[in-house]
């Protein structure tokens, strides 16, 4: 009960302090503040909806400097962003957005989802997921359930994946041993197997398996290609970038390492914002 009202305060304290806020002289300190902002909104439109957003991100970046309180002008980043496949990026403008307007867009939510997902948060994608279909009426949600569910699949997928790979980090006693043989598992519990003095004969050293465990950098990860101009924007290093392509993003990494220290070390060098060090095994990501 007690974190329930917790949580109830929470969200009333985010409503009371989010206010969106009108592009009206009225919300600017000085008419020249507001005269500059209208221009670069009404310059971002003309390239927004002729689909150059691109173009039109640079003015709508300008504006929102002025009020970065507005629904719709923190949406409309959002898309340009979304539509230059930098999901990552529109994922903090979509969040503002549907906390200032909830009703700013009919797809706010497919979006906010989207851009969850992008970022990794997979149980926050799926809420929004499934609050996207709810709003919809039974002839959209036909059209868009089997598009969604195939998000909402993937999501599960890999908030699976994750919570299973957290469960082998926890493990006191690495899975190679397991394989090797010396670790048995007998009613629920491990049991260390200790040769005797009566299989002497049949004594053989057990040696420990070799396993090519190395340490990698990922610097960036998105849904489509990034492009080598792209590239030179995250990462100016001379590290050799190498990429996997694994269910549904492209990833890309620096360096070989065998000690993890020392990746970790490399890693705070380069700074790259977002990077942080992946495990190889035999050249598979763990």
């Amino acid at each position: 009960m007690r974190e329930k009202i917790i949580l109830l305060l929470c969200v009333l304290s985010l409503n009371v302090f989010s206010q969106n806020i009108d592009f009206v002289s009225d919300n600017f300190s000085t008419k020249e503040q507001y005269a500059t902002a209208i221009e670069n909104i009404e310059k971002g439109d003309k390239l927004f909806f002729t689909g150059d957003f691109e173009s039109s991100l640079p003015y709508f970046l300008k504006a929102q400097k002025l009020n970065n309180s507005n629904a719709l002008l923190n949406f409309k980043i959002g898309v340009c962003y979304y539509k230059l496949k930098k999901i990552e990026k529109a994922h903090p403008y979509f969040l503002k957005s549907r906390l200032l307007d909830r009703k700013i867009d009919p797809k706010i939510d497919y979006a906010l989802a989207c851009s969850y997902q992008a970022i990794e948060n997979y149980k926050q994608a799926i809420h929004y997921f499934e609050i996207y279909l709810k709003g919809l009426s039974k002839a959209k949600k036909e059209r868009v359930n089997k598009e969604v569910q195939i998000h909402i699949n993937f999501c599960n997928k890999k908030s699976h994946i994750n919570k299973n790979l957290a469960a082998i980090e926890n493990k006191k006693v690495m899975p190679e041993i397991e394989k090797a043989g010396i670790i048995e598992k007998k009613n629920s519990t491990q049991k260390i197997v200790r040769q005797t003095k009566s299989n002497k004969k049949t004594k053989k050293t057990v040696a420990a398996p070799k396993t090519n465990l190395t340490y990698r950098i990922q610097i960036a990860s998105a849904l489509q290609k990034i492009d080598k101009t792209e590239f030179k924007r995250i990462y100016s290093g001379t590290q050799i970038i190498s990429s996997e392509y694994s269910e549904g993003r492209y990833r890309y990494f620096i360096g070989d390492f065998s000690d993890l220290k020392e990746a970790k070390e490399y890693r705070k060098k380069i700074n790259v914002k977002g990077a942080f060090v992946v495990r190889f095994r035999n050249g598979k990501k763990q």
